[in-house]
C-alpha cells in the first residue's frame, strides 16, 4: 500500500511541474473549477457483502479551491465470522486543483472528519459486539476526468489517521489505513 502511495504522490509532482500545470485551457468562466462554482458529489460502492453510498458538496472560494463536506454509509457483512457492521462517516475538506489539462483535473485533498462505526455479531459469532466513534485526518490526492461539460469521475487516494482508538482493540484496528475511493462529481 505504501507503494500505491508513492505512485500517487509522484504522478501528481510530476504533473504539476509539466509545462501544461502553467496554463489553463479554459477561460476562467468556463472552468468547471472556477470561483464561485459548485460541486456535488457522490461515491456507490457494493459487493456481495458490502454496500456504500454517500454524497458531498462543496463551493469554489478560489479558482481550483474548494472547501466540502461529505457523508458516506457502509454496510458489511461477515459471513465467515457471523457479523455486520455499520459506518457513519462526515468529513470536512479542502481540495486544490493545481493543474487543469482539459478534461482531467489532478488535485491534492485533505479532510478532517468523524466515523461512528458499529459491529454486531449474530448469535455465536467469536466476533465482540463493537461501538465506536473517532476523529481522523486525511492526506492524498486525485485524479477527476470530465466526461462532459459538468460531468466527471473521480479516483482519490490518501492515508488516514484514527485519533483515540481504545487499547483494547488498537492490536486489531488499523489506525493508518491507505484509502482508495471513486466517485463522480457534478460541477454547477
Amino acid at each position: 500500500m505504501k507503494n500505491v502511495a508513492a505512485v500517487v504522490i509522484l504522478v501528481l509532482a510530476l504533473a504539476a511541474g509539466h509545462p501544461a500545470a502553467l496554463s489553463r485551457p479554459h477561460d476562467d468562466d468556463e472552468s468547471p473549477v472556477a470561483a464561485g462554482k459548485y460541486q456535488v458529489s457522490g461515491i456507490l460502492s457494493f459487493s456481495s457483502n458490502y454496500f456504500a453510498a454517500g454524497a458531498g458538496f462543496g463551493y469554489f472560494i478560489a479558482d481550483g479551491l474548494i472547501p466540502g463536506v461529505r457523508y458516506i454509509f457502509e454496510y458489511a457483512r461477515s459471513n465467515v465470522l457471523d457479523y455486520h457492521s455499520t459506518a457513519h462517516d462526515v468529513n470536512l475538506y479542502l481540495r486544490y486543483y493545481f493543474a487543469d489539462f482539459g478534461q482531467v483535473l489532478p488535485f491534492l485533498l485533505g479532510e478532517a472528519g468523524w466515523v461512528r462505526y458499529s459491529q454486531v455479531p449474530d448469535s455465536g459469532s467469536p466476533v465482540a459486539d463493537l461501538d465506536l466513534s473517532l476523529p481522523s485526518l486525511m492526506g492524498g490526492g486525485g485524479l477527476v476526468v470530465f466526461l462532459s461539460r459538468n460531468f466527471s469521475v473521480e479516483a482519490l487516494g490518501g492515508v488516514r489517521k484514527y485519533y483515540n482508538v481504545p487499547a483494547n482493540i488498537s492490536e486489531d484496528f488499523d489506525e493508518t489505513p491507505f484509502e482508495f475511493r471513486f466517485g463522480f462529481g457534478v460541477y454547477l
